[in-house]
């Protein structure tokens, strides 16, 4: 009487095991295949995934929501599979007839995931990672709390990892000037909410890797005085 059901929820959180691998190895193809047309930008969803779930933690966010906004931050480019590849790569800055080519993704990659059940939370914030606290984002224009946290969340950590990334027409940024920009744009860019949490991030992982390098600078010391 006791095994049937040990083995019935045995054999269930195993398909639901099964399910969930199945899910993340789609997420994990169709993110190579974002990847795959801009080296530019390798590993870059990746990034947007660890940096959208730091936020989400910081700002205590369910771990069912949590878990959204990381597949919400993989799949965030999938519409650039449909811009061309002379203008992902362009080495200099893009044209306005370019630009506007580009602020199609968001929507692109909605079509694309038209037909994968995804949760609508999921879907609204790949569509709307570029919009702007102050509304002068794209592509609806939307303002304040027009806007999803989760978007919010998913355009800080974009933006974060744009900043401090290579692109073909500049150099990265350094964590400091970045976190200086957000500061600069919280309210503006930013949702103001959002843009603490990031730079609270930021902070502590710039302390972590300063006591890094002081105890590395220890070791070292230490080493030549044993010789």
């Amino acid at each position: 009487l006791l095994l049937g059901p040990l083995l019935l929820a045995r054999h269930s959180f195993k398909l639901y095991l099964d399910s969930r691998e199945q899910y993340y190895k789609t997420i994990r193809t169709l993110t190579a295949a974002i990847e795959a047309k801009d080296k530019y930008t390798e590993g870059h969803s990746k990034r947007v995934e660890y940096y959208a779930g730091r936020i989400a933690r910081k700002l205590r966010v369910s771990s069912g929501e949590a878990e959204s906004i990381r597949t919400a931050a993989l799949l965030h480019d999938i519409g650039k599979i449909g811009i061309r590849d002379s203008v992902l790569s362009k080495p200099d800055r893009l044209s306005d007839e370019e630009l506007a080519m580009i602020r199609q993704h968001p929507g692109i990659g909605i079509k694309i995931l038209e037909e994968v059940t995804f949760p609508g939370h999921v879907k609204d914030a790949i569509l709307h990672h570029h919009e702007r606290y102050d509304g002068d984002g794209y592509p609806d224009n939307l303002k304040g709390d027009q806007v999803s946290r989760d978007a919010y969340i998913l355009a800080a950590a974009d933006a974060y990892d744009a900043m401090t990334s290579d692109r073909p027409y500049r150099k990265a940024m350094s964590r400091d000037a970045a976190i200086e920009n957000i500061r600069k744009e919280k309210g503006a860019q930013f949702h103001p909410d959002i843009a603490d949490a990031l730079i609270s991030v930021l902070e502590e992982e710039g302390a972590v890797d300063s006591e890094k390098r002081k105890d590395g600078k220890e070791r070292k010391k230490q080493k030549g005085k044993d010789t």
